[in-house]
C-alpha cells in the first residue's frame, strides 16, 4: 500500500536544533521492511505549497503523529485530506492518543487511532486495510491498540504488550527525511521510565517498565549514521527519557566509542541527576558528551518528595558536581507549580540554580495533563484556568491552574524570575565560551591571553552587578 506518514510540527527542541520525527521514522522502517511504499513530511520544515504536494501523491493511508498541543493541527490535516480524498484512510497516533483516547475519534475526518507504541499496530493495521479498505468489526478486533468506530460506538481494543527487545527493531528510516535540514541526529536508546513523577504522562504513553536497546546495537546505528548519511560533524541527541537508568550500561556505552576511536559528540536530553559518580561522568565526557539535560524539578526536598521523584536536592547537587568537575555542560529544568510549591519555594529553586555553574537553567510552569496524579491534585485543591489541555505550550508564561496558597499572579511573578534567571546564565555561558577561545588565541605577536584575563574580570563584574539588582525576588 501507499502511505503517507506527516508531522505536524512543533517538537521539542534540544541544543536549538531540530530533529526528524523518531516515532514516524520507526513506523516508516517496519511498513518498508513489508514491502510498503512509505513518504514523510515533517511540516517543522516544509510550507503550505509543499503539503499540497503531498496529500497529491495518491495515498491509500495517511497517517498523522499528534501531541496534545499539535493535536488540533492533526485534525485540521486529515479533514484537508478527506476534502481531497474521502477514500484514503486517517489514522492518528503518537502522544496524545494513550492521554485522550476517549475523545481522539470524535472528528468523522479520523478513522482509526493507533494507541501506545504504533510500529506493530500500524502494520497489522495496514495488513487488514489491504484487503478489504471498509473492513468489518471481526477483523479490526484482532488489532490490538486500534481505536475504531463500530456503528455509532467507539470501541478501543485491549492495549498491545510493549515490545521488550528494542534491538530487534529495524533502525529508524531518516533517509525518508532531507537529513542535511536537521542539526541533530536523535537516538531513542530506551522506552519507558520506572520513577513515576506525578506530574508526568510518559507512564500512560510508554509504561513503567523500561526496556532499552545495548550498547552495541545503538554504536552499530552511530555507524550507520555515520556513513548512509555523513553524519560526521553534528551531534546525535538521546532522547530517552531516562537514559541512565543503569549506569553500567552508560559507561560500556561510553567504552565503545573510546575503544573505536569514534570521535562523535553527543547529548542527553533526559539524564538522571542521582545516577551519575564522578569516574562515570569523566568517562561521558572522554567519549564525546557535550551536555545533560537534567530535570531537577525543586530544590525544595518535601516538593521532590511529593512529586515523587526519589532523590534529594543533596543528590542532586553531588551529582550536577560530577558532571560539572568532569566539564560536562548542564541544562537545568525546574518547574513552578507542583503539589506544595509557593513564591517561597520557587525562590529557594533559583537560589539554588544562582549556586551551580549550570549552562541553562530553565524554568516551566507546571501543566497538568489527563491520568496524571497532577491533574486529579488539581481537580481536587485547585482551579483549572484553562482546562483545554490541547492549548497548552510547555513554552507558555501564562499559568494554566492555581491553588489557594498559590495564585495565578504570584505563579506568573516566578515564572518571571526564573526567566530573567534563565537569560542571564544563557548570557554568561555564551561570554564564557567566547572568552576562553579569546584566550587561546595569539595574533600578530599579541599576546591575547591578558587581554583575555582582563575581559573575563570586566565581563564578571558587569554580571555580578546585573545578578545582584535582581537579588531580591
Amino acid at each position: 500500500m501507499k502511505i503517507g506518514l506527516i508531522d505536524p510540527g512543533s517538537k521539542k527542541i534540544i541544543l536549538n536544533e531540530n530533529f526528524p520525527h523518531l516515532g514516524l521514522a520507526y513506523i516508516a522502517a517496519i511498513l518498508e521492511k513489508h514491502d510498503h511504499d512509505v513518504r514523510i513530511l515533517d511540516l517543522s520544515l516544509e510550507g503550505e505549497k509543499e503539503i499540497n504536494r503531498f496529500l497529491l501523491k495518491g495515498f491509500d493511508i495517511v497517517g498523522l503523529s499528534a501531541t496534545s498541543f499539535t493535536f488540533a493541527k492533526a485534525i485540521e490535516l486529515a479533514k484537508r485530506v478527506k476534502d481531497m480524498n474521502s477514500d484514503i484512510v486517517t489514522v492518528v497516533g503518537g502522544p496524545h492518543v494513550p492521554i485522550g483516547m476517549e475523545t481522539v475519534l470524535d472528528s468523522p475526518c479520523v478513522d482509526y487511532a493507533v494507541c501506545g507504541e504504533g510500529e506493530m499496530t500500524m502494520l497489522e493495521l495496514v495488513g487488514v486495510l489491504q484487503g478489504n479498505q471498509k473492513p468489518g468489526t471481526a477483523a479490526l478486533s484482532t488489532v490490538k491498540g486500534l481505536i475504531f468506530r463500530d456503528g455509532g460506538h467507539i470501541v478501543a481494543n485491549p492495549l498491545r504488550p510493549r515490545i521488550d527487545i528494542l534491538d530487534e527493531l529495524p533502525y529508524p528510516a531518516f533517509h525518508l527525511f532531507s537529513m542535511d535540514r536537521y542539526g541533530i541526529y536523535p537516538l531513542l536508546t530506551s522506552r519507558g521510565c520506572p520513577f513515576g513523577c506525578t506530574f508526568c504522562s510518559i507512564k500512560t504513553i510508554w509504561g513503567t517498565l523500561w526496556r532499552h536497546r545495548s550498547p552495541g546495537n545503538i554504536i552499530t546505528e552511530i555507524e550507520h549514521a555515520r556513513k548512509n548519511f555523513k553524519w560526521i560533524e553534528k551531534p546525535f541527541s538521546i532522547i530517552d527519557d531516562s537514559f541512565n537508568v543503569i549506569p553500567k550500561r552508560i559507561e560500556e556505552f561510553c567504552g565503545m566509542i573510546l575503544e573505536r576511536g569514534m570521535n562523535i559528540q553527543w547529548f542527553s536530553a533526559g539524564f538522571r541527576a542521582d545516577k551519575v559518580s564522578l569516574p562515570m561522568a569523566k568517562k561521558m565526557k572522554n567519549a564525546g558528551c557535550i551536555g545533560v539535560s537534567i530535570g531537577i524539578e525543586s530544590a525544595n526536598n518535601e516538593i521532590l518528595r511529593r512529586i515523587e521523584k526519589k532523590e534529594t536536592i543533596e543528590d542532586i547537587e553531588q551529582s550536577c558536581q560530577n558532571l560539572t568537575q568532569a566539564g560536562i555542560p548542564i541544562q537545568a529544568q525546574f518547574m513552578i507549580g507542583n503539589p506544595g510549591d509557593t513564591l517561597e519555594t520557587i525562590k529557594e529553586s533559583i537560589e539554588f540554580a544562582k549556586r551551580q555553574k549550570f549552562a541553562n537553567a530553565a524554568f516551566y510552569l507546571a501543566l497538568p495533563y489527563p491520568k496524571t496524579e497532577l491533574w486529579n491534585y488539581v481537580k481536587e485543591h485547585g482551579r483549572f484556568l484553562k482546562e483545554d489541555y490541547t492549548q497548552f505550550h510547555h513554552f507558555s508564561n501564562e499559568p494554566v491552574f492555581e491553588t489557594p496558597e498559590f495564585s495565578a499572579a504570584e505563579r506568573a511573578r516566578a515564572y518571571e524570575y526564573g526567566r530573567r534567571l534563565a537569560i542571564r546564565t544563557k548570557l554568561r555561558e555564551e561570554l564564557r565560551t567566547k572568552l576562553t577561545r579569546i584566550r587561546r588565541l595569539d595574533f600578530e605577536g599579541l599576546n591575547l591571553k591578558r587581554v583575555g584575563k582582563a575581559a573575563v574580570r570586566l565581563t564578571k563584574h558587569f554580571l555580578d552587578l546585573s545578578l545582584r539588582r535582581d537579588e531580591k525576588v
